[in-house]
């Protein structure tokens, strides 16, 4: 159900205030009171985008799958480590990185700034595949 009209979103919490701290303090990006989303055009992009094996092979990388898309509240709550990042149209954004299993998950996530709640929304999702150390 790709309506653009008919997105789907679904709040799983908020930044607590020491991690928002800690995450301007390596990005400089502000995240106090935010609001976690997850939504139905991130789910589409992180599955349409990273979920073929081969091509994501080829970029050193595994397919995303809907077992993988579990962990994004995991991933956000408990990261490894964190950087900034920008959407393409500038905004704001954070890359939260955790490894599970010798892969290294990142969860894009997208700063959106309003007046009553500001959220950071679930982009996309991509798995590194770890190089193992020799």
């Amino acid at each position: 159900n790709e309506d653009a009209g008919n997105e789907k979103e679904h709040e799983f919490g908020f930044i607590p205030n020491w991690q928002a701290q800690q995450i301007n303090q390596k990005t400089g990006v502000r995240l106090n009171d935010v609001v976690k989303i997850i939504n139905s055009s991130g789910i589409i992009h992180a599955i349409k985008g990273h979920s073929d094996g081969s091509s994501e092979k080829e970029r050193g990388q595994k397919g995303v799958t809907i077992n993988d898309l579990d962990l994004i509240p995991k991933i956000v709550a408990s990261f490894d480590s964190v950087e900034k990042g920008n959407t393409k149209r500038g905004a704001p954004g954070v890359l939260f990185i955790k490894t599970i299993n010798n892969f290294e998950y990142r969860v894009a996530m997208t700063l959106r700034i309003n007046r009553d709640k500001s959220k950071l929304v679930f982009s996309t999702m991509y798995i590194k595949i770890k190089k193992a150390d020799v």
